[in-house]
């Protein structure tokens, strides 16, 4: 549109608020009086020169944008929204050269007041040539049109300031059972989700699921049970899983099956590559109850399996009798694992020797989730007692810091370069500064949160969850 500058293409946000601005109706809305041809003829007109998205096409499709405009979003913000779109040159004329920023950005904007004085203009030529119960009417009609059209422009004006700390990007619930695994890929765009059924799915970035060469979803019932972890070997481009009756398939990019690992009998809690062509994994003989929101185990003991990715071959074991292995994580060394267990201990192990080394100040209850802080001895915790714990592993005497995160159960911890991302059992997703553990952002749901996985692109931050009724979302945010 003229004087319009559009930065990629239209956001998401921006294309659902004209969606929902259905100009035809706005006489309704503001009880213009009945049969007054003039005032609709302004409307219809309006709905010509503004383009009105088709809801289907952008969706979630243009929020992508959001990220890349966002800084020339913050410099066009500097100046005050609600100036005047235009101004007279010397001559009387209109100059758009100092169109505002909502104009520049928003398609329609200038419209929106240029429909509010025909309107108010309107309006005051019929009150000079009316008179009784009519001015009253009319008068009426100016005041409604006038708050009505202001409330537009305030929402435009709300649409832009969040387009630069744009979150919730978009949800997707397209599975019969509740999801169980995510897992965003490091480098490449999509994302692997697991259910309780044993489907294995994959979703591009825009939530929307992939397909193959014969346009087919790229989906495949590839366990019999629920699919309890996913872990990527984007060299090879190949997607591990593990269910929860101990089996572990190798599937390629298509979800075909390639090979699978033999040796566990009880649920897989946890897989960690470790380069080059070794698979790290962890089970526990608990029993799962499907009809419970729950990922953990219960306590009756766990193993730890080394695998070449190659042959297939279990390089060594080592069972703990003591309690269930709830999670594991690889230190980006290679050498140094993480183990969270169900009686709330935490313990490294040092591969090169396959014995621990140390365990932790821990949690009253069982251990649900770890994470190392990128480029750190440092990691992150979560557990059944509501707590995320601090800890480095050069100071395990001690907690570093001990935060009460949630209400409920932290199902899952995700450290990052820009923040600590937690979710609960609560229904929340917090996200927590990696400097002073302080609150940044809560993000409440609709749900249990029982998965959730985290990256940083072009210093964007990018986390998706699994919730229990069935729906996948996907966060963005630029600012922390």
């Amino acid at each position: 549109m003229e004087n319009t500058i559009n930065i990629r293409a239209p956001t998401a946000e921006v294309e659902e608020y004209y969606a929902k601005l259905d100009l035809q109706e706005t006489a309704s809305k503001l009880h213009v009086p009945t049969n007054d041809d003039d005032v609709r003829k302004v409307l219809r007109d309006l709905n010509e020169t503004v383009e009105l998205p088709n809801e289907d096409k952008y969706s979630r499709r243009q929020r992508l944008s959001v990220i890349l405009a966002r800084n020339a979003i913050r410099n066009r913000l500097e100046t005050d929204g609600d100036q005047s779109i235009a101004s007279e040159n010397s001559d009387g004329s209109e100059s758009n050269n100092n169109l505002n920023p909502i104009s520049k950005i928003v398609p329609g904007a200038p419209e929106l007041r240029q429909f509010r004085q025909h309107i108010n203009d309107y309006a005051d030529g019929k009150l000079k040539q009316i008179q009784g119960y009519e001015v009253e009417q009319y008068k009426q009609f100016k005041l409604n049109s006038t708050k009505y059209m202001d409330e537009k422009l305030l929402s435009a004006r709300k649409v832009i300031s969040t387009l630069e700390t744009t979150e919730l990007f978009g949800s997707q619930n397209i599975w019969k059972r509740p999801i169980a695994a995510i897992n965003i890929s490091k480098s490449e765009n999509f994302i692997t989700v697991g259910d309780y059924s044993g489907q294995l799915s994959l979703l591009d970035l825009e939530l929307e699921p992939l397909v193959d060469e014969q346009n087919r979803p790229i989906a495949a019932q590839t366990h019999a049970y629920q699919a309890c972890c996913i872990e990527l070997d984007e060299a090879d481009k190949l997607i591990f899983s593990g269910d929860n009756k101990g089996e572990i398939l190798i599937n390629n990019y298509s979800l075909e099956k390639v090979s699978n690992f033999v040796g566990h009998t009880s649920k897989i809690t946890g897989l960690q590559q470790q380069i080059p062509n070794i698979l790290i994994s962890s089970s526990t003989s608990a029993p799962v109850n499907p009809g419970q929101p729950s990922t953990f185990g219960t306590g009756l003991g766990g193993e730890i399996r080394v695998w070449d990715i190659q042959t297939t071959k279990c390089h060594f074991s080592n069972h703990n009798s003591s309690s269930a292995i709830n999670d594991i994580k690889l230190h980006e060394s290679g050498s140094l694992l993480l183990t969270g267990e169900d009686n709330g201990a935490i313990n490294l192990i040092d591969l090169r020797i396959g014995k621990p080394a140390t365990s932790f100040v821990s949690h009253a209850s069982g251990v649900t989730s770890l994470s190392w802080r990128p480029e750190s001895f440092e990691f992150a915790s979560g557990g059944k007692d509501n707590v995320c714990l601090i800890n480095d592993i050069r100071q395990p005497e001690r907690n570093l810091n001990r935060i009460f995160a949630h209400a409920d159960a932290i199902s899952s911890v995700s450290f990052t370069d820009k923040c600590l991302v937690t979710a609960g059992f609560d229904k929340t997703i917090k996200l927590w500064s990696k400097d002073t553990y302080r609150l940044i952002k809560n993000f409440p749901t609709l749900s249990k949160i029982i998965c959730l996985d985290a990256r940083v692109v072009e210093d964007d931050l990018q986390f998706v969850t699994g919730r229990w009724d069935k729906c996948v979302d996907l966060y963005m945010k630029d600012t922390i």
